[in-house]
């Protein structure tokens, strides 16, 4: 709470807050408590149903950056209704990012066999459609993938920039 309260009276325009779960709810639940008008700003670790379930309300006006769903391919809406019906919640980040990296995987060894060369290669050249969009390996090894920015409006997740 100090450091928050000192932060508070430099007058910010926005917070950028990073945690997980129950401490990104607690520092989001303090600053709150102080100025309930601020824009928290954050990652995908808000896109979890622990932390909207520990804010309430005070995670309205909360804006982040997660995975970003293409709700126009076939098989998400399958992946949505099997995961709610299994885990009774919408996934998440970590639900969607595992499918994704499941399915991939799994299409690898099944196209590769144990070759571990084959294996190497396939996931060099990493270019698939998934229920996040297309992925793409870079030259640095890093994946390339869509994200959506979520702002938090009466207890919802609202996609505001796609």
């Amino acid at each position: 709470r100090n450091q928050i309260t000192k932060l508070m009276a430099k007058k910010p325009q926005f917070l950028f807050v990073i945690g997980r779960d129950k401490s990104l709810a607690a520092a989001c639940r303090q600053i709150r408590e102080i100025n309930n008008k601020i824009t928290i700003l954050g990652v995908n670790a808000f896109d979890a149903s622990i932390v909207w379930k520990l804010l309430g309300k005070a995670g309205d006006g909360v804006i982040f950056t997660s995975a970003k769903i293409d709700y126009n391919r076939p098989n998400v809406h399958k992946f949505e209704r099997l995961y709610f019906n299994k885990y009774k919640e919408e996934p998440n980040y970590v639900s969607i990012y595992g499918y994704t990296v499941g399915r991939y995987l799994i299409d690898v060894l099944l196209e590769t066999g144990n070759n571990h060369l084959k294996i190497k290669e396939a996931l060099t050249n990493l270019d698939v459609s998934s229920i996040r969009g297309k992925l793409i390996m870079n030259k640095d090894r890093d994946v390339i993938s869509p994200i959506g920015i979520y702002k938090r409006v009466n207890n919802k997740t609202i996609l505001i920039v796609k």
